[in-house]
């Protein structure tokens, strides 16, 4: 797997994650945000802290930048 599917990889690996931890945590419908607006809505509820949010959001621009 070349750089850019490991990395959409990865992005569908955490999209999903943060998906059903919101799930779990009460959140309605989650289905159709992106990974940033999930991280977004994580770290708004407490679920992941700010660094990681920051992190998702650089896997997102290293992603947008490959494609």
């Amino acid at each position: 797997m070349g750089s850019l599917g490991a990395i959409s990889a990865s992005l569908n690996r955490l999209g999903l994650e943060l998906a059903k931890k919101l799930e779990g945590d009460g959140a309605s419908d989650v289905t159709g945000l992106n990974v940033n607006e999930l991280a977004s809505l994580a770290n708004e509820r407490w679920i992941i802290n700010q660094s990681t949010r920051d992190g998702v959001e650089g896997l997102a621009v290293m992603h947008a930048k490959s494609v």
